[in-house]
């Protein structure tokens, strides 16, 4: 009689890629088996869980001999195990930025997103997120940074990489500009000097306005309009705001200008009265103005004399500026001569003696 051969099978399985299974592909070998005899195996075979790892336990089991000369053969093991590794999923994360308004600060959100996880595992996505610079413009690049994954699935699945970049928009911050106006002594002039200020402008910000700036009309008063226009924004900040208004509108005084009038006394030829002619100036009158004195003037007394004092009292101003002017005094002293009169006698005789 021939008596069958004791056959033995071994297994190998081939490492593969976590797929959220525990199967596998084994290759059974007999070293008992004849060379050129038709001899194959079946078996089952499975790791012991589905999780990605390193010479991962493989059970062999429900092993048969097939072919034309598997009867010539006693099969010594139905089961059996053997090592292959599960190699994490590769996992590619993909990001889209939110757009925000200017704030100036680089801080963003962004959302993960990856087609890589098998449906029911549960992975989830991290990262820091930060624009390249805080200025406001369309398709602003972010550097995402420091992607890691968590869950209970995590484990299976390696990120293809751990940085990535992708875009959104900063909008131009609204910026309203607020005025003050401030005060200035007459000048004859309809211009006005202004601060801006914004509440909308971000602390640190270097940003400036530019205006022109006018008062309603030249004349002294206190609540004055002052018309702003033009406006517009400079400094290194200034384009990452979006200017609301060009014009705008505060008030300020226009404080009378302290005017004292001095005074040049006329000469005349006596004629038994104190009366005097002045002319009053002064240098404290803007050029242009329409502006006169009115005044009282008399010499100290009626007589012949050189260099004579004059004294002028209720002065007082009068033209279509003088409410722009405040008189600082009411008198004044000038000095003038006062010439002998001419005398011609007529009717004068003479007597014979």
């Amino acid at each position: 009689s021939i008596t069958k051969r004791a056959l033995t099978v071994a297994y190998t399985a081939a490492d593969r890629v976590y797929d959220q299974t525990t199967a596998v592909t084994v290759t059974g070998t007999g070293a008992a088996k004849v060379a050129g005899d038709d001899l194959a195996y079946t078996q089952t075979a499975s790791f012991a869980d589905k999780n990605a790892g390193a010479n991962k336990t493989v059970s062999v089991s429900n092993i048969e001999l097939t072919g034309v000369d598997k009867d010539n053969y006693s099969l010594q093991n139905t089961t059996a195990t053997t090592t292959a590794t599960i190699t994490a999923k590769s996992l590619t994360v993909s990001y889209t930025g939110t757009n925000k308004t200017y704030d100036g600060t680089t801080t963003t959100t962004v959302t993960g997103s990856t087609t890589d996880v098998i449906s029911g595992d549960t992975v989830n996505i991290s990262q820091s997120a930060a624009f390249a610079s805080k200025n406001a413009g369309t398709a602003r690049t972010i550097n995402v940074t420091g992607i890691t994954l968590t869950g209970a699935e995590a484990g299976n699945y390696a990120l293809a990489a751990n940085s990535t970049t992708t875009t959104a928009d900063i909008a131009q911050k609204n910026l309203t500009a607020t005025y003050s106006g401030q005060n200035k002594v007459y000048d004859g002039l309809a211009t006005a000097s202004v601060t801006g200020a914004s509440t909308d402008i971000i602390a640190g910000d270097a940003v400036s306005f530019t205006q022109t700036a006018a008062f309603d009309d030249k004349n002294a008063g206190t609540g004055k309009t002052i018309n702003v226009s033009s406006i517009a924004l400079a400094g290194g900040d200034a384009a990452n705001y979006a200017l609301q208004n060009t014009t705008a509108t505060t008030t300020a005084n226009i404080t009378k200008k302290a005017l004292t009038v001095s005074y040049s006394g006329t000469d005349k030829v006596y004629d038994a009265t104190t009366t005097a002619t002045v002319t009053g100036s002064s240098t404290d009158k803007v050029g242009g103005d329409t502006l006169s004195y009115t005044q009282t003037a008399v010499f100290a007394d009626k007589n012949v004399g050189a260099g004579k004092n004059i004294s002028i009292t209720g002065i007082t101003l009068d033209g279509a500026d003088k409410d722009n002017y405040a008189l600082q005094n009411t008198t004044a002293m000038t000095a003038a001569s006062i010439g002998k009169a001419t005398l011609n006698v007529t009717g004068a005789s003479a007597q014979d003696k």
